[in-house]
């Protein structure tokens, strides 16, 4: 079981080991690991992938690992900040079904990975984020931000305006 997970600061390319699993190659890239492990592990917490991952599914593993998640129905507008993202958009492969693309925002801009590359069918032309055809984007977070923050002990001022309120 996955046990301490942290967002990778070097995602690399995966391929998804079925035609279910782009959310979990997609978190398996963000997260560092390999796609497999991370189907395991949903299997583990009784999320069977068999027939794909609904957004509850998926917001549930991502709170049972200490992964924040803030969705955003399209780009427009949210400011696409540094970080690690996961893309829905049209499946090219099935029709009305959706498929997830990962992608990592750092100094350099954004990096674009669709898991269905090298399986053998039509994957996204990842090039360019604003050509796709984006339903909603998923943030991930961490907060290995704040957790590299040393917490400072509350000063007796602090406590007694606390307690008079």
């Amino acid at each position: 079981m996955l046990n301490s997970i942290n967002l990778t600061k070097n995602p690399q390319q995966e391929q998804q080991p079925c035609s279910m699993s782009c959310v979990p190659t997609c978190l398996a890239m963000a997260f560092g690991v390999g796609p497999q492990q991370v189907v395991d592990d949903m299997t583990q917490i009784g999320i069977h992938i068999t027939t794909g991952l609904d957004r509850r599914q998926e917001c549930f593993y991502l709170s049972r690992k200490g992964i924040g998640s803030q969705r955003f129905l399209n780009c427009d507008g949210i400011g696409l900040l540094q970080g690690h993202y996961l893309i829905e958009v049209p499946s090219l492969n099935r029709v009305r079904v959706v498929h997830c693309l990962y992608m990592h925002i750092n100094d350099y801009g954004p990096t674009v990975f669709d898991p269905n590359k090298g399986r053998g069918v039509v994957a996204y032309d990842t090039s360019s984020v604003s050509a796709l055809p984006i339903i909603s984007v998923t943030k991930l977070d961490d907060f290995s931000d704040l957790l590299a923050v040393a917490s400072t002990p509350p000063t007796e001022e602090i406590a007694e305006h606390v307690l008079l309120r």
